[in-house]
């Protein structure tokens, strides 16, 4: 049976994520943004504690049992306890009319009754009617005064806002403006692609059933239902034909707005590629004339540290010839001065890094700034070339909606008749065939 102290695992849990990242960021890196990477290292160094379904069903219940608070316990309410209602900062409520016979106001009639027997004494109190017009005259008074607003926290909220939100109007940020102008332009694709498929599908029935309705059929269907039939099926193809012709010039329109724009996006594009390759050539070649500094500078350096061992080992050498030995000052003094130059070597190159790094990043938040004004040349572009193209459709579609909404009214009133009279004729040929040929095997 495992074992396990609850409380120390929960004192642990706390910071057990912190310490699995920062086990992350030392054998990886800080900058390492690899999401596969982090999950198989934590899956790797997590730490789970589980429990059956029986011990968590225990825990609830003790932990119930510990907070549960059974009826009637505590003190009972004294006739002069103050009462909520006498506090300045409540929520004030309109008042609210419940019947007796309604079933939240046989609820709030048992509350009340319970209550009463708690409290105990003769109900209603003698001065119960005072309490109540003062509560009442209190929330008028409240109202008047605005305390609603200030409970709810708006009583310093701009008068002008208040009169947009009135209005309907709100300010947009360009994320939400991008995103409305989205769904704009789907909603109106949407609803021109359900108009069109609408009058595609009336043209068919149109068709369908005036060759169900020929002209020796008359006698049942009516000359005029079934000339009105092929009249409408006349001005559906031709509305078809003319829709057909507006769309082609609309699809020419469209397709010079897209070339256009596809030559001027690979234009831009190709100078962004040009200035950003001429960039990153100029980046590169001032870090190789830094390197070839710092490479200079180093080397200068280090002759300056041999020859500064070389003159410390004679004044050395020259100390041991005259007084026998070398003072611990001057071998000190010796020792430092090798120490200073080894030390302006490592601070020569990593000054001259910090600089060539600081000049780096001012230069490319410099060209990052001229880069983004190009792509949203390209962008304002873009949408430019979006906003045409929804003009033009809805141009197009404009010309013929009149006419076509129309032709789709008195199209499906026609089918709507046609239909019913073409069903019956055929139930009734259906049973005249059944019964002739029964006539046939009698006879």
């Amino acid at each position: 049976m495992l074992t396990i102290d609850v409380d120390d695992w929960c004192l642990r849990s706390i910071f057990r994520v912190r310490d699995v990242i920062g086990e992350f960021e030392q054998q990886y890196s800080v900058n390492e943004k690899d999401p596969n990477l982090w999950k198989a290292f934590f899956r790797s160094k997590a730490e789970y504690i589980t429990r059956c379904n029986f011990c968590l069903d225990r825990l609830e219940q003790e932990r119930l049992k510990r907070e549960a608070k059974l009826p009637g316990a505590g003190r009972p309410t004294r006739p002069d306890d103050i009462s909520s209602d006498e506090e300045d900062e409540e929520v004030v409520f309109d008042q609210v009319f419940v019947t007796n016979a309604s079933n939240e106001g046989k609820m709030m009639g048992k509350w009340l009754e319970a209550a009463r027997k708690r409290i105990g004494g003769v109900f209603p109190r003698p001065d119960a009617r005072k309490q109540m017009e003062r509560h009442a005259e209190r929330m008028r008074k409240r109202k008047l005064d605005g305390g609603k607003a200030k409970i709810a926290g708006m009583d310093n909220v701009d008068p002008e806002a208040v009169e947009r939100a009135k209005k309907w109007e709100v300010e947009l940020n360009a994320a939400s403006k991008a995103l409305a102008i989205r769904w704009l332009r789907m909603g109106r694709d949407s609803v021109g692609k359900k108009f069109r498929q609408r009058g595609d599908e009336l043209r068919e029935m149109v068709m369908n059933l005036t060759m169900r309705m020929p002209e020796e059929d008359d006698w049942f269907f009516g000359a005029a239902l079934r000339i009105e039939g092929v009249n409408l099926q006349e001005d559906g193809n031709q509305l078809l034909l003319d829709r057909r012709s507006l769309e082609a010039d609309q699809s020419v329109k469209i397709r010079k707005i897209e070339v256009d724009y596809n030559e001027f996006e690979k234009e831009k594009q190709k100078v962004i590629d040009a200035d950003r390759r001429e960039f990153e050539q100029k980046m590169a070649e001032a870090a190789d004339r830094v390197q070839i500094e710092v490479d200079l500078r180093t080397r200068e350096l280090n002759r300056l540290k041999e020859e500064r061992k070389v003159e410390n080992d004679a004044s050395e050498q020259a100390a041991r010839e005259e007084e026998g030995a070398v003072s611990s000052e001057m071998l000190e003094a010796h020792r430092n001065s090798i120490i200073e130059l080894e030390e302006l070597i490592d601070g020569e190159q990593t000054r001259a890094e910090m600089e060539h790094a600081k000049v780096e990043a001012t230069e490319r938040a410099v060209f990052d700034r001229k880069e983004m004004l190009a792509i949203q040349t390209v962008t304002d572009r873009r949408i430019m070339a979006a906003d045409n193209v929804q003009r033009i459709q809805r141009d197009t579609l404009a010309k013929i909606r009149n006419e076509e909404t129309s032709w789709q009214q008195r199209a499906a009133r026609w089918t709507g008749v046609a239909r019913r009279k073409v069903d019956l004729k055929e139930v009734e040929d259906a049973e005249q065939q059944t019964a002739k040929r029964r006539r046939k095997r009698r006879g």
